[in-house]
């Protein structure tokens, strides 16, 4: 999202750096999404489809109540009606899950601590590095992918810090899927 302005521009010329911003709220709104996705299939084996009924019909009520009022803005606002939206929507839906399956709050947040951190740690480092390469003239290319690489080494070094143990875990499941692809 810190780069969706450059990438913009970079792959779709500098008539669509406009959309940088838009794209920004949609990264936003896709992390929220990743959230929510096994939301329905958890309702519905659980045998209360009604349950996902009720949301989605809540869900589609929202979604055009703030579409309504957004849409004369723009279509950034519509974006942000729609991350709002999605926001608002997800306590709901995780309470929903959790009174089925009575998962741990403190281990669910606690395996989202970590990867949010992560992600709070790139972002200055992602723009620290798209500040200092872009204003050295670099070209676009070079900009994007020193911020790239500064953003990844910021995760990976605030992961090991913050999160240990889901790095363990992600090694082990890549060397399972090693050994199977072969």
């Amino acid at each position: 999202a810190a780069l969706a302005p450059e990438i913009v521009a970079f792959l779709f010329g500098e008539k669509w750096e406009e959309t940088g911003p838009l794209l920004r709220v949609l990264a936003i709104a896709g992390v929220v999404n990743v959230l929510t996705l096994f939301r329905g299939p958890v309702l519905t084996a659980m045998g209360k489809p009604s349950w996902r009924l009720y949301q989605s019909l809540l869900s589609a009520t929202l979604h055009g109540v703030f579409f309504f009022i957004a849409y004369r803005y723009g279509i950034v606002a519509v974006a942000w009606a729609y991350l709002i939206r999605r926001l608002i929507l997800l306590p709901i839906g995780q309470a929903s899950v959790w009174l089925l399956i009575r998962f741990s709050w403190r281990t669910y947040l606690g395996g989202l601590a970590g990867p949010l951190l992560g992600a709070l740690v790139s972002l200055p480092a992602v723009l620290g590095a798209k500040g200092w390469i872009g204003a050295s003239g670099a070209p676009v290319v070079v900009t994007l992918a020193g911020a790239g690489v500064a953003g990844l080494a910021a995760y990976t070094a605030a992961m090991l810090v913050f999160a240990p143990d889901l790095v363990r875990e992600g090694r082990d499941l890549l060397g399972r899927l090693r050994r199977v692809a072969r």
